[in-house]
């Protein structure tokens, strides 16, 4: 259900225009363009959100269009603009896109991505396909986006039964099948009993961040249903998390769903934070590597969550932790704008991955398959892995 424009008119005007958000906006950083930081797409929101009478200005699309939704920008902010939410509305209002590219990044979004045997056929061809010129144009600027990292057929195995589900994601289990069982282990190792709920499906986080709400509110209601059971449910994705987190905004007013939405909501956690919070139940064996933590922006930024997965690592007898430079910033993948605007993409995976190497890793950590898939994708030599896969390999007897 639609809110009232009155509550969009007090979101946007919460913006005084400071411009202390310019140096955290990836976009602003890589263009140097002011219509594309944070506050020059607050300008544009307004039109679309909010528009003045008798004003026949149109918004640009593509301002929008550029942003990553990093939410980098209001972590920034002194005066706590929910950029996130505006920016996802605004998107829900826009037109379909006239890029041919953009249009089918929103077909693969909607419709490829959720379902994890199509993602797997399609991941598993596209190499071939895009090794023998098959495919031209649009398509293989998509499928040469895709990640690097060799397929897997989707298989969610797990406890049927047990007091904390896992949520098994959508291309997690195609590229990095060892997560979910990792998760499972090191929730174990706490005392609990991990169960991994049976057709479970999309969370729509690359929905609603695309503003394809309908389809967002339609995956939501379906996990729902599956989920609401569960006494507790943790999740290994920092963008499933964001999204679940407040999942109850999509069902705004809805009598029926809204509560359910957040009752859910409540009941969701990060694995990051999880384990932060049950670390002193688990036993870790020693390392003796140099690792860096790459803080996800929807762990640090969505969720005001830092920190968390650093003090984990310290207490783990050995590890060397690295500190890297604005560690902050977005890897460039954010959902799906790796594959729409793939050339910014990898100047400012580039930039990232030199600020994760500096400081001479063995490994890199981070929390969130988007982050990890698309840092993977990037200069060679240094292992990028999930913070479960790895902390799973350290716990006594594995």
């Amino acid at each position: 259900m639609e809110r009232s424009r009155v509550d969009f008119d007090e979101l946007l005007r919460t913006c005084i225009h400071c411009g202390l958000c310019l140096n955290d906006c990836p976009t602003y950083r890589l263009t140097g363009d002011e219509a594309h930081s944070p506050r020059g797409r607050i300008m544009v929101l307004r039109q679309i959100l909010d528009p003045l009478p008798d004003n026949t200005w149109e918004p640009d699309r593509a301002t929008i269009d550029m942003c990553l939704g990093c939410r980098g920008c209001e972590t920034a902010c002194p005066s706590g603009v929910p950029y996130g939410r505006l920016l996802e509305e605004g998107r829900a209002l826009l037109p379909d896109p006239e890029d041919r590219l953009a249009r089918l990044v929103r077909l693969f979004t909607r419709y490829v991505i959720p379902r994890r045997r199509l993602l797997a056929v399609l991941a598993i061809l596209g190499p071939w396909v895009s090794r023998l010129s098959i495919a031209t144009g649009s398509l293989a600027r998509l499928l040469s986006a895709l990640p690097r990292r060799r397929a897997s057929w989707p298989r969610i195995r797990g406890p049927r039964e047990g007091n904390v589900a896992v949520l098994a994601g959508c291309a997690q289990p195609v590229f990095s099948p060892a997560v979910l069982p990792a998760t499972i282990a090191i929730i174990r190792a706490a005392g609990e009993s991990p169960f991994v709920p049976s057709d479970q499906g999309c969370c729509g986080a690359l929905a609603a961040h695309a503003g394809d709400l309908d389809q967002a509110r339609a995956l939501g209601r379906a996990l729902i249903r599956r989920l609401e059971s569960a006494e507790s449910i943790v999740i290994p994705s920092a963008g499933c998390s964001a999204h679940l987190g407040r999942l109850g905004e999509l069902f705004a007013n809805d009598p029926e769903w809204g509560p359910r939405a957040d009752a859910l909501a409540s009941r969701c956690e990060d694995f990051v934070v999880w384990v932060h919070r049950n670390r002193e139940r688990i036993r870790w064996r020693p390392d003796l590597r140099r690792v860096v933590f790459q803080r996800p922006c929807h762990l640090r930024h969505a969720q005001g969550t830092d920190g968390a997965a650093e003090q984990v690592l310290s207490g783990i007898s050995g590890v060397e932790l690295l500190e890297t430079p604005r560690a902050d910033l977005c890897c460039g993948s954010a959902g799906a704008w790796s594959l729409e605007y793939p050339e910014l993409a990898r100047r400012r995976r580039d930039e990232k991955m030199a600020d994760l190497l500096a400081p001479g890793p063995e490994i890199i950590l981070t929390g969130n398959p988007g982050c990890e898939l698309f840092l993977d994708g990037g200069p060679e030599g240094v292992p990028v892995r999930h913070l479960a896969e790895y902390l799973a390999e350290l716990l006594p007897g594995s």
